[in-house]
């Protein structure tokens, strides 16, 4: 009876030495001319967070913000997800999926007001509203 802790504390290590076994990435196309190696394939997210996110004024009624992804150590390009998360009522936005100047270690992303509502879009309104960027990235780390 006393080897029974002794195979599950074995299976479980071998669980956390090798968790190839139970996760599996698969990239079928992306913008890449080709596909890199699938050993290498990655999936990679996060958040530019609710309290740091860097806003800053792009023009009259757009903001945006510079979200690093360099941790995730891609080696081209990756396919880029967004959305964005918003903690106070707040008027309409567009542009929530618009990533720009994607690259190996991150991304600008713009946000553009509605003119005729509650205002101009403005990096101070952002920030008291908890605006913040939620993204997953798809590519390859080899």
């Amino acid at each position: 009876m006393s080897s029974t802790p002794a195979l599950l504390l074995a299976a479980q290590l071998l669980l956390l030495l090798h968790p190839a076994l139970s996760v599996t990435t698969k990239i079928v196309s992306s913008h890449a001319r080709s596909l890199g190696p699938e050993p290498c394939a990655l999936v990679c997210s996060g958040t530019s967070g609710k309290d740091i996110t860097d806003w800053r004024k792009w023009d009259s009624n757009s903001i945006y913000t510079w979200v690093d992804m360099s941790d995730c150590g891609f080696v081209s390009t990756p396919t880029v997800t967004t959305t964005v998360s918003v903690a106070a009522v707040s008027q309409q936005i567009t542009g929530t999926a618009q990533v720009s100047y994607a690259g190996t270690g991150g991304f600008r992303i713009y946000l553009h007001g509605f003119v005729d509502l509650a205002g101009d879009l403005t990096a101070k309104y952002a920030k008291d509203r908890d605006y913040s960027v939620n993204w997953l990235a798809v590519g390859y780390n080899c």
